[in-house]
């Protein structure tokens, strides 16, 4: 006779769809495409640096290159005293041409010539009478003609770009924030694996010997073993039997995961996937173990059927090394 088994009745034993979040995947991922994005980004600041053709007159993507698209050469003028001027760099300002430096200009400073040109170890000084700060004499490099302001864009290019090397430094730092997040992040989760480990191979789980699956085996295999023979029998309830005490197996793997619920299908719907890879076997198996407890003797059920129902349960307990 089948034993009289209840039935799990509290809970609707329903196989849970969608995929199962893992929150350290996700953190994880973030910081990966962080750190992508971060590289990405150095790549392309380190590529228009480098690249001569965007420092290059209008084209430039310097700030340099911006406003050499809105200034003519000094030289090209014919007259230069009272032309209007920018400074396209950081601009050395001097007391005399080639003297002593007694200020500086930054890049897009505005100013007017008065007096020039100087000729001095082949470099040619212009003064240049700034709307701010220090007047001077200047290198005529770091100037150009002014033929137009700048637009309201090419101003915001030029800010940026006159931080680029601020950029760089702060993207260093978040760069190396990043790998420190990625190694405790790397720590932590090795950490919870081996707790998560404790709990599917706990030292209580075998009689408080070490984890040794050759001593795991040693004392599951019996019950395994005592399934075997059920099957090999010719008594249908002999069958039956067989999936009941394979389920209670299945149910004693569950409890030492620790998961929550009363039933085995709670526990079930409670299993992380990546954590339980055979988790649609077990709910296959453990269904059909549910209507044998509620049809009884109704339920029919040959042994190949039988055989193909304990492979279930069988790869479920080969991936918790209990058999």
């Amino acid at each position: 006779m089948v034993p009289d088994n209840k039935p799990d009745t509290k809970k609707d034993d329903k196989k849970p769809t969608g995929p199962v979040d893992d929150p350290f995947a996700e953190i994880v991922g973030v910081i990966v495409t962080l750190m992508v994005v971060t590289y990405l980004v150095n790549g392309l600041i380190a590529t228009v640096n480098s690249s001569r053709l965007l420092s290059n007159g209008w084209q430039g993507l310097t700030p340099r290159g911006i406003l050499l698209a809105h200034t003519k050469p000094i030289s090209s003028l014919s007259n230069p005293i009272g032309a209007k001027v920018i400074s396209v760099n950081q601009t050395d300002v001097y007391n005399l041409p080639a003297g002593e430096r007694i200020g500086e200009q930054k890049i897009t400073a505005h100013g007017k010539i008065l007096q020039g040109p100087v000729f001095i170890n082949g470099e040619r000084y212009w003064y240049v009478d700034y709307e701010e700060d220090s007047d001077g004499w200047v290198k005529e490099n770091d100037i150009a003609y002014l033929e137009a302001e700048p637009n309201l864009l090419a101003k915001i290019a030029i800010n940026i770009l006159g931080i680029v090397w601020y950029i760089k430094i702060l993207l260093l730092l978040i760069s190396v924030i990043f790998i420190f997040c990625i190694i405790y992040l790397f720590r932590k989760v090795m950490s919870l694996s081996i707790v998560e480990a404790r709990k599917l191979y706990p030292e209580s789980y075998f009689n408080g010997t070490s984890l040794d699956l050759s001593v795991a085996s040693a004392q599951i295999n019996p019950k395994w073993q005592k399934i075997q023979d059920h099957v090999e029998s010719i008594n249908e309830n002999n069958w039956k039997l067989a999936i009941i005490e394979a389920d209670i197996m299945l149910g004693e793997v569950l409890d030492n995961l620790s998961l929550p619920g009363e039933t085995i299908g709670d526990k079930l719907k409670a299993v992380e996937r990546s954590d339980f890879t055979t988790v649609d076997l077990a709910w296959e198996a453990h269904k059909i173990r549910n209507q044998i407890a509620h049809e009884g003797s109704s339920f029919l059920l040959n042994q190949r059927e039988t055989k193909r129902i304990l492979s279930l349960y069988q790869a479920v307990f080969e991936e918790f090394h209990i058999i």
